[in-house]
């Protein structure tokens, strides 16, 4: 080695080059050892999942309710007595004060008019005025009885063949009462024919007992794997109409069956296998089968026919709704035509000899004017309705909103609550206060009057406009979340919430409906948990149940 060196030195440029490749081939390694580190601190951070809030379901926890806007500076003019309209002062736009003369009545007694004629005018007007109330009443009662008959036959038909949803029909009572006696019977024509095994076989050889006849025997093994067939393509039908006509050729083929059967055991003989006690047995049973096909038959048929009576009835309820609805129209057309005439003869009767002042007992602006130079006006007649009345109440609250709240949604809110309500044919909703809950049930209705008032951001909205009022159940909520973040397990489904620390938590929940994008169910969710939407399989080991959650919790904590 020390002779190759003497031989061939290196001199300090080949020196240093070689010093420079060394220290570039050090950085070479260093660089990818560095970006190898950052590569897998990379892969090491924390995994992030889009999340969201779950919402209130509008279908199961929200109910949305009609009401209305109360202004409390609202006021309606009335006249003193009842009169003539001679003249008119004001009109809709106009601002009014208190004391000022918005209109002028005739007084009675004039142009040599007695006061006896006017008393009969009068008399006649209000008899029209009875007689029309009496047709409104009589209609009424007549159109009530018949929407009552209709309603109980629509009810009766409901029952027997109807598919309402909340309960079985009778006739669907009856379907399934067949499915599962056809189910017996078929078990009773395996155990005749092939023992307790309960095992049909491949072969008319396989079945139990000594016959004589091979060709009937032959023929109910045929007969006995044409029910088998009947049977399975009866259990693969989904219900419905066509369900129930695989039914009854199922029922027609077992009886044929059974009659098939009889024969077969009436000719065999006597022996070991089947002792006489044993046939005769066989041969109740078969006939007892029998009778219960032809018993379920019976009531299927008579189910059916006693729907076609109930919907012949239903067609003649209508008629006679309609009827009763027609007549009482033109009885209630013809009583307010007399009315009509007794009304303008009163008012022909009323003619004044002076002038009469109507005056306004309100400050305000006038909105709306109900009458006109020459009507005949009653105290029980508002001639004005004003807006800005000074009235006390609109000196603590300007509006409020007035709604009926349904019995069964009594226990939802209470005073103090936050309501939301909206404009009808606009998206934008406010938020408004329950000031007062009515503690008394209307009787007709079944609802209670509730009072809110809206917050100082809601719109200043004309009186009597109408409102929808969003009430919702936080006691039993369900929730509305996207479906992608519900994954199934077997018969359960699951998903998956992340807490502020990060932590992932496994949620069992009931799926009540879904519509595709979202999914209302009910489960250990509030409104403001975090929903993972697009969970992955992995995290059915990655996550914790939530009840080892809450069991960890200490009573105080929980």
């Amino acid at each position: 080695m020390k002779s190759l060196w003497n031989k061939n030195p290196i001199t300090w440029w080949e020196g240093g080059i070689y010093i420079a490749i060394l220290v570039l081939a050090g950085s070479v390694k260093w660089i990818f050892f560095s970006s190898e580190e950052n590569n897998f601190s990379f892969q090491k951070t924390e995994e992030s999942y889009a999340l969201v809030h779950p919402e209130l379901s509008p279908a199961f926890s929200t109910q949305k309710l009609l009401g209305s806007i109360y202004s409390n500076t609202f006021a309606m003019i009335h006249p003193r007595r009842e009169g003539i309209i001679k003249d008119i002062l004001v009109d809709v736009g106009d601002t009014i004060s208190t004391g000022q003369t918005i209109a002028f009545l005739f007084p009675p007694g004039v142009e040599g008019q007695g006061s006896s004629q006017i008393a009969k005018a009068r008399a006649e007007f209000l008899t029209a005025q009875e007689a029309l109330a009496n047709a409104q009443n009589v209609s009424q009662e007549s159109i009530g009885v018949a929407e009552k008959n209709l309603s109980q036959v629509a009810t009766q038909l409901e029952t027997t063949l109807g598919n309402s949803g909340t309960q079985r029909s009778m006739l669907e009572q009856q379907y399934d009462q067949a499915e599962s006696a056809a189910f017996q019977i078929m078990q009773n024509i395996q155990r005749v024919l092939f023992g307790d095994s309960l095992q049909a076989r491949n072969s008319s050889l396989s079945i139990v007992g000594n016959f004589n006849n091979s060709l009937q025997e032959n023929k109910v093994f045929q007969l006995f794997q044409e029910a088998q067939r009947k049977e399975k393509s009866f259990s693969d039908t989904p219900r419905g109409a066509e369900r129930r006509t695989e039914l009854r050729e199922y029922l027609q083929t077992l009886n044929l069956l059974l009659d098939e059967i009889e024969v077969l055991y009436r000719t065999a003989s006597v022996s070991s296998v089947h002792s006489e006690a044993q046939i005769s047995q066989h041969i109740q049973t078969l006939q007892s089968s029998q009778s219960r096909i032809l018993q379920i038959q019976d009531t299927l048929d008579t189910t059916l026919l006693t729907a076609e009576k109930i919907q012949s009835s239903l067609q003649t309820a209508e008629k006679n709704l309609t009827l009763s609805q027609s007549q009482a129209e033109r009885s209630i057309d013809e009583a307010r035509n007399r009315l009509e005439v007794a009304r303008a003869a009163y008012q022909n009767e009323l003619v004044r000899s002076g002038h009469e002042k109507v005056v306004s007992p309100f400050s305000g602006e006038i909105v709306a004017r109900m009458t006109d130079v020459g009507h005949m006006v009653h105290p029980s007649q508002a001639l004005f309705e004003i807006i800005g009345a000074n009235t006390n109440l609109a000196q603590t609250t300007h509006s409020e909103i007035r709604f009926g709240l349904p019995e069964r949604m009594f226990d939802w809110i209470e005073e103090g609550d936050k309501i939301q309500f909206s404009i009808p044919g606009k998206s934008e909703s406010f938020s408004a206060t329950i000031t007062r809950k009515a503690d008394s049930i209307d009787q007709r209705s079944r609802t209670a009057m509730i009072h809110a008032v809206p917050e100082d951001e809601s719109p200043l909205l004309p009186h009597n406009t109408s409102v929808f009022v969003e009430i919702a159940n936080t006691e039993n909520a369900v929730f509305a979340v996207p479906s992608s973040s519900i994954k199934r397990r077997r018969n359960e489904y699951f998903l998956w919430i992340q807490d502020e620390e990060k932590n992932i938590w496994q949620v069992p929940v009931t799926v009540l409906a879904e519509d595709g994008e979202y999914s209302d169910v009910r489960g250990g969710l509030t409104l403001e948990s975090n929903v993972i939407v697009n969970p992955s399989a992995s995290l059915f080991r990655k996550s914790t149940p939530l009840h080892e959650k809450e069991s960890s919790l200490s009573p105080s904590e929980s």
